[in-house]
């Protein structure tokens, strides 16, 4: 079937880029050119050089993470009605479950607008079209809750080692504070509880850690180690014993800020016992509440067991960071 899709590939030199491309080769639909962006970092700056050399009236999004399944064009194009910009489409994540991932673009939107150096390129450029009379389609089951019954177009299959799920999900937990969508965190945050990967509490950990970054440009790039991800990786090797009662309920108790000040100074005595046994009983202890609180006390928990990030940063104004976020 002869196509006016092109699929733009997205790399930084992943051994599964070629796994990406093969599956583009085995559409029902095969796009017009495959346009390969190497090593071009950030995120954003590299989609718009792709989108730049696009012939096409659509371009698919794929990065080098992907398997697309042999529908996934052909479904796609299908849902570039007269009024769409952009349809997005989910993905079998073996971590997440269905996510967000690949899209398909009208070119001609890029010809007026680009993805901007932003913490959230993605949803800045729908807000943007949106603005200019265009639509962006989510390609879901409405009549479905759980994610897990949405329609998939393919899958994503990234390398899960810790580094990997350390920065993805501490990026992740940024972009929901740069937002600022509670909802939506909130919304993951539950979906992550239900996964039953090896790396699930690890990501959750992350994710929470991430809010306490604002970040304003596009970080999606090459994912090094630093002293935050291998303090984590030592301190979940801990084997360390906690004999104290913590009386979680009683913490919860209190006025907003002692709560996250009291769970904070509870994530650093832990961390300084090397008992990582000793928080996951305190974190599955919070993960089984409810309230606004109990958001403030998981993510701080979360934050004192990292080393500070930044000199003279205490935890009352750590917690004056997250005010807004989740006491809006």
């Amino acid at each position: 079937m002869s196509s006016d899709v092109t699929a733009v590939v997205l790399s930084i030199g992943e051994h599964t880029t070629k796994r990406a491309i093969d599956s583009l080769r085995r559409q029902t639909c095969r796009p017009a050119e495959i346009i390969k962006v190497e090593n071009v970092v950030p995120f954003s700056r590299a989609l718009n050089h792709g989108a730049s050399q696009v012939k096409t009236p659509f371009f698919v999004q794929v990065d080098s993470d992907m398997i697309l399944d042999k529908n996934c064009l052909e479904d796609l194009r299908r849902c570039m009605t007269e009024d769409v910009g952009v349809a997005v489409g989910t993905l079998r994540d073996p971590l997440m479950g269905r996510q967000a991932g690949v899209k398909i673009f009208r070119t001609w939107c890029f010809d007026t607008f680009r993805f901007n150096d932003s913490m959230s390129p993605d949803t800045e450029f729908c807000h943007q079209i949106g603005q200019a009379g265009w639509s962006v389609k989510y390609v879901l089951n409405q009549q479905h809750r759980d994610p897990q019954l949405w329609p998939a177009f393919g899958d994503h299959r990234p390398d899960y080692t810790p580094l990997y799920t350390y920065w993805r999900f501490r990026l992740l937990g940024t972009r929901y504070r740069y937002r600022p969508d509670l909802a939506a965190f909130k919304w993951r945050y539950e979906q992550l509880g239900k996964s039953r990967h090896r790396f699930a509490t690890l990501a959750r950990i992350c994710f929470l850690h991430g809010l306490f970054f604002d970040a304003k440009n596009d970080m999606l790039r090459p994912f090094m180690p630093n002293a935050c991800s291998k303090s984590l990786f030592e301190f979940m090797e801990g084997t360390g014993v906690d004999q104290s009662d913590h009386d979680i309920e009683s913490f919860l108790a209190a006025e907003p800020k002692q709560v996250f000040e009291a769970f904070f100074r509870l994530g650093v005595a832990l961390k300084r016992r090397e008992c990582y046994r000793g928080f996951q009983r305190c974190l599955s202890a919070l993960n089984g509440c409810d309230g606004h609180s109990v958001w403030l006390a998981r993510a701080a928990l979360c934050h004192g067991i990292f080393p500070r990030d930044r000199d003279g940063t205490d935890a009352g104004r750590e917690f004056e960071a997250l005010r807004s976020f989740f006491l809006s």
